[in-house]
């Protein structure tokens, strides 16, 4: 009782500040001392208790201190303990998103932990503790080598079995000797490691880094993105990235990672197959070993297993002795056509023999014991460990296959691609699993390969906007318009527009959007009345959800506008892009880049409204934007710069277009490399630059060489080759050759009138260019009825006042006048005088032609090249 007393003493006083504690010692050593001293104790005991007192007090603040020791001791073990906990998460976090920690130099880092595969052959050429076998130089490692210098990114795609992951490795450790290695995990390891573990904050000031993306298409679109790799190049010194994908995978990795594959640029292709000097070097290094499947062919097991399926099962004791196993054959073929197809499902034993029969017909069945012993020579491993085909497990419990993922590779890249059995199995297959991921991969792989009618059956399979199928739908249309197939664009949107509609009805924002990107496929599909409708609906549908002056409005009124620009209506196209840049304007301002596209659409439409100086405005305006925006060489510019140059050779300055055109030009071609669609269209313009300089051999060898790229990318019967065979054919009608010109023309017309109709001023400008060549070849009445009737439908397109009728008339007047119809051709070459004087106050090379004519057949009259026109008695016509 006493103890618990004292006790209760001790925590009570421990529990007061140190000057309470001291003021109630004194306090208490006091009232003892008087108290005593009113006994009469002797002054020791009354001093023994005053410091009694004063020691009760000593020994609580060292039990004070003592316990506040120890708690900071604990406090301290526990801060420790927390950091270490702490420390020990996030070093398993990091090793979960990392291949490797503490992170490697690219000298020191294992490749194996890198993905590269290793090899038991060529283990057996190196000698203990040497590492990695040798490297065998690839032709284009020096390529490579200087664009990871050059960017610091490099994309390299390696067709399946061509060891792309080895070349990478050497490329990165020739290149950044030095820099330590941050190799995420997919999905999302450089996610996690970059946000939320912050491993750069890690590594020391100055530290020069490589990112590792082997299979780059494996990290999930959260899990990498540009945005991320360009942070980390702002947060470190010298990035380097270093990125492999299959070539099989790259077109679908595009698709759906455009802004990724954008900071990428242009990636490095790696073959399979050696070039000579390739060979030599393998060869020499490694004698005996067979390269003819490649290099990584050779090391790995896919030279063996292509091999034994192409050799084929010739003990199979359901054949003769000696004979070739057909059902063992057709059963590797089908496992090899399921993987194409784009499936992630395995494929059943009893869908393999299902499909494999459907050939033989229905009367024929396959003997089950001669099924197994096929199916079993599939599944024997050879010596080198792998198999043809593997067992793999579902969830059903039920016996599936799969090719073996590095021959299915190889095979893929030289099938012509899966059977119709295969393609429609593998549907059946997801669709009975429910398995709408799987549905959408068929679909996306059937439309990539051109396979229409396979992939309308996948589409028709997706019932619900929201299932995961519904996205490669969207994924479809987008790689059809990265490949600039509009045609490819339709089968997905308009199947999508089906399921928007049933989902949200007909007059949603999301019908609209659609709307909107099938007008557009339409119209470079060279539809554009059918364009024209679907914008239309778009428009009214916009309207109505946003009011007119939204910016969505805008974006479908751009859209209308080209398609009335492309049916020969400018006038309208102007209206159109006039009101979409108001709304524009107000929304994001005079100088937004939003706002340049519009521009330059307006620049088009007065351009061809035969006001090509107020289209000029309209262009330099959009320079200005896009060289602020993207620099002086980017691709968008280099189209600017090509609307630039036909405005100049409308304002009769060929010299000032030529010099806008070849800067476009050399912008492109640094772009796209020599013979893309881009370029032959600014090369054809460049042509015409030259031809209105009057070099018309320059002018024809350019025109000749944008004509190949055009029916390269178009084919023979496409209307921009049409155009090009009619500047051609100027060219021939100047160097004094009709003849060679005449059937050209004749051609153009053919594929313009099917394309355009017969009323539409392209149409009007060939048949105008025909009625030049018939009069040269003396045909003169025929020329009449050609200009005729180009003059009728120009009219009917500008209007009667329009800068392209004037040679039209000037054309006409002199082959009136060659007919001797002297008063017919005296009025119409005054109207083609006068219409130029409105336009070019201060002259036109063709005016100056008018006039000297005009003097000729009028002597009467007094011409001035500047389209003044006076009678004898000085009184102005």
């Amino acid at each position: 009782m006493v103890v618990r007393t004292r006790g209760a003493l001790v925590r009570s006083l421990r529990g007061l500040p140190r000057g309470v504690l001291l003021a109630v010692v004194v306090a208490f050593a006091a009232l003892s001392w008087q108290l005593l001293g009113l006994l009469d104790a002797h002054v020791w005991i009354r001093a023994a208790v005053a410091v009694m007192a004063f020691v009760v007090a000593g020994a609580v603040e060292v039990d004070k201190e003592l316990l506040r020791r120890r708690e900071a001791r604990e406090v301290n073990e526990s801060e420790q303990k927390e950091r270490e906990e702490a420390e020990f998460r996030w070093l398993h976090d990091v090793r979960d998103s990392l291949r490797c920690w503490p992170l490697p130099t690219v000298d020191d880092v294992d490749p194996y932990a890198l993905g590269v595969t290793r090899s038991r052959l060529a283990d057996r050429y190196t000698s203990s503790g040497e590492g990695v076998a040798e490297y065998i130089g690839r032709d284009v490692d020096r390529r490579c080598a200087e664009r990871l210098r050059g960017s610091g990114l490099l994309l390299l795609v390696g067709v399946p079995a061509s060891g792309v992951t080895r070349s990478a490795f050497e490329c990165a450790r020739g290149v950044r000797s030095g820099a330590v290695v941050l190799a995420p995990r997919s999905p999302d390891g450089l996610r996690v490691a970059l946000n939320d573990l912050d491993v750069v904050s890690r590594l020391a000031a100055g530290t020069q880094v490589l990112v590792w993306l082997d299979r780059i298409d494996m990290f999930s679109e959260s899990g990498l993105t540009a945005a991320m790799l360009e942070l980390l190049r702002e947060q470190t010194v010298g990035l380097r990235v270093v990125a492999t994908i299959a070539s099989t995978r790259y077109e679908m990795w595009v698709t759906g990672h455009s802004e990724l594959a954008e900071l990428f640029g242009e990636p490095v292709t790696l073959g399979r197959a050696l070039s000579a000097s390739e060979r030599h070097r393998a060869e020499n290094r490694y004698p005996s070993v067979d390269f003819g499947e490649g290099i990584a062919g050779a090391f790995t097991a896919v030279t063996a297993l292509l091999r034994r399926s192409r050799a084929g099962h010739s003990g199979c004791p359901f054949e003769p002795a000696g004979g070739d196993c057909g059902l063992s054959r057709a059963m590797i073929a089908l496992a090899a056509d399921w993987r194409a197809t784009g499936t992630t499902r395995p494929l059943s034993v009893h869908t393999l023999l299902q499909l494999v029969t459907q050939p033989l017909g229905s009367n024929r069945s396959v003997d089950p014991a001669h099924a197994a012993e096929a199916l079993q020579w599939g599944l024997e491993p050879l010596v080198e460990g792998p198999s043809l085909l593997c067992q793999v497990a579902d969830s059903d419990g039920g016996q599936y296959v799969a090719m073996n993922e590095q021959l299915a590779e190889v095979l893929m890249v030289n099938s012509e691609g899966p059977s119709y059995e295969a393609w429609c199995g593998a549907i059946a297959d997801a669709e009975s699993r429910r398995d709408s991921e799987a549905v959408g991969q068929i679909g996306f792989r059937a439309h990539m390969t051109g396979c229409n009618v396979i992939a309308g059956y996948a589409w028709a399979a997706i019932t619900d906007l929201d299932e995961p199928a519904a996205e490669w739908l969207s994924k479809a249309a987008a790689y059809s318009f990265t490949h600039r197939d509009p045609a490819g664009e339709l089968q997905p949107h308009y199947r999508l527009l089906d399921l928007i509609e049933a989902t949200s009805g007909p007059d949603s924002p999301r019908v609209a959007m659609t709307l909107d990107q099938l007008g557009n496929a339409w119209r470079k599909c060279g539809q554009a009345a059918t364009a024209r409708d679907l914008h239309e609906r778009a428009l009214r549908i916009a309207e109505t959800t946003y009011g007119p002056r939204h910016v969505n409005v805008a974006v479908t009124l751009e859209r209308l506008g080209n398609a009335w620009f492309d049916l020969g209506r400018p006038d309208i196209s102007r209206d159109m892009h006039e009101r979409a840049l108001q709304i524009k304007e107000h929304f994001y301002g005079v100088d937004h880049v939003e706002i340049a596209t519009n521009l330059g659409e307006l620049g088009g439409a007065w351009t061809f409204l035969g006001e090509p100086d107020k289209a000029r405005i309209f262009y330099e305006r959009v320079l200005v934007i896009q060289e602020r925006e993207y620099g002086p060489d980017h691709p968008d510019v280099a189209i600017t710069l090509d609307n630039l140059g036909i405005a100049w050779r409308k304002l009769a300055q060929p010299d000032t277009a030529r010099s806008m055109l070849e800067r476009a030009l050399q912008i492109q071609e640094r772009a796209f490399g020599d013979d893309d669609r881009e370029v032959g269209a600014t090369v054809a313009n460049l042509g015409g630059a030259w031809f209105d300089l009057g070099q018309v051999a320059i002018a024809r060898e350019m025109l000749e060489r944008a004509l190949r790229i055009a029916v390269r990318e178009y084919g023979h019967d496409h209307a921009k080759v049409a155009g090009l065979l009619a500047n051609i054919a100027s060219t021939w009608n100047t160097s004094g050759d009709p003849g060679a010109a005449l059937g050209m023309y004749e051609r153009a017309l053919r594929i313009q009138e099917r394309e355009y109709g017969s009323t539409h001023p392209v149409v009007g400008a060939t048949i105008a260019n025909l009625g030049s060549t018939l009069f040269q070849l003396g045909r003169h009445s025929n020329a009449c009825e050609k200009f005729e009737r180009a003059l009728q439908i120009q009219e009917g397109a500008y209007g009667p006042d329009h800068p392209e009728l004037a040679t039209i008339l000037f054309n006409l007047g002199t082959a009136r006048g060659a007919l001797g119809q002297l008063a017919a051709a005296r009025d119409i070459l005054q109207r083609a005088l006068q219409i130029l004087a409105i336009h070019f106050p201060d002259g036109h090379p063709v005016g100056k032609a008018i006039a000297e004519n005009l003097r000729i057949i009028a002597p009467d009259l007094i011409v001035y090249d500047n389209g003044r026109i006076y009678s004898q008695t000085d009184t102005t016509i």
